[in-house]
């Protein structure tokens, strides 16, 4: 808004319509006159961003032994949002050994340093039990196609899906939750949502949807 002139501090204005805590970080350089090779900004000391984290993450669990050999597919990579549990990077993966071997599920943590992006540990652990991967994934569609039939029926348009999962915590396999974004005349709204499923046929039970 105002530039760093005779002695003045620059005046720099940050809008965040969106509701939640979140870190942002940016860069703010500036020149005087039209130098085309202008010296770098300074080095800056940041934390590390959580897409880094998560790649970090992923690169220590394909260097895993266990996964020598085998193909390596994600299926789900995300912050874990737990308490105390925000420097750990959570998520599933599937690994195929040959081309006619099955697939093994795994459920896989890392604990992550933000200020050095070094993965301090990785523990994978084998999903046991469920209906399959098949079954999962129609309980998470069909969830989202009945979170946006209520969105839609209350007024929301532009509906955008910022996260959306098979809850992790003990009891919960059932459910289906996330993030929803959407659209009214009055500005945008960031909400969370559940979906109580049946993970024999994928359908749903239940919908809830509540302000962030």
């Amino acid at each position: 808004m105002r530039e760093p002139r005779n002695g003045n501090p620059a005046v720099i204005r940050i809008e965040d319509p969106q509701s939640g805590s979140e870190g942002y970080t940016f860069d703010l350089f500036w020149s005087t006159g039209y130098d085309r090779n202008p010296p770098p900004p300074p080095p800056m000391s940041r934390r590390f961003t959580v897409e880094q984290a998560v790649a970090t993450c992923q690169d220590a669990v394909r260097q895993e032994a266990r996964f020598r050999g085998r193909r390596v597919e994600f299926r789900e990579t995300r912050i874990d949002d737990n308490p105390g549990r925000n420097d750990w990077v959570i998520g599933v993966v599937d690994t195929v050994r040959g081309y006619n071997a099955p697939e093994e599920h795994m459920r896989f943590a890392c604990s992550v340093n933000f200020d050095t992006g070094q993965v301090r540990s990785v523990d994978l652990q084998p999903m046991g039990g469920g209906y399959g991967r098949g079954n999962e994934r129609a309980a998470i569609d069909n969830c989202q196609a009945a979170v946006v039939d209520r969105m839609q029926r209350d007024g929301y348009s532009r509906i955008e899906f910022p996260s959306i999962r098979i809850d992790d915590q003990p009891g919960r396999n059932d459910w289906v939750v996330g993030t929803v974004r959407a659209e009214r005349p009055r500005g945008s709204d960031l909400l969370n949502f559940s979906c109580s499923v049946n993970l024999r046929d994928g359908s749903v039970r239940s919908v809830d949807v509540t302000r962030r």
